[in-house]
């Protein structure tokens, strides 16, 4: 199993170091050997730009891969808060309409 993450806890703020690690972790490449015998050659994988090299010396082995991605957003209440703001405004100018 090959898992890459990372998280962006505002993505409207994010610093240098944020951006780094984000660039690194996309761009980090691995293996995953199954059985004996295999190899990767070091250039091979400083060539790849991003991914997994997957090498499988037995029989009868399912090869799967999945990509998952997670996002969550956190600004809930901040929408909420537009929301009441809109609401409340909207009930001013209504009851002044009707003075």
């Amino acid at each position: 199993m090959s898992k890459t993450s990372f998280d962006l806890p505002d993505v409207t703020r994010i610093s240098g170091e944020q951006a780094s690690l984000v660039r690194a972790a996309i761009a980090g490449s691995s293996a995953i050997q199954l059985g004996a015998g295999n190899f990767v050659d070091p250039g091979a994988r400083s060539n790849l730009v991003a991914g997994t090299i997957i090498q499988n010396s037995l029989n009868a082995q399912t090869i799967q891969t999945l990509t998952v991605i997670n996002a969550g957003v956190t600004s809930l209440g901040l929408l909420k808060s537009i929301n009441t703001h809109t609401i409340l405004r909207d009930a001013l100018m209504d009851s002044m309409r009707n003075l």
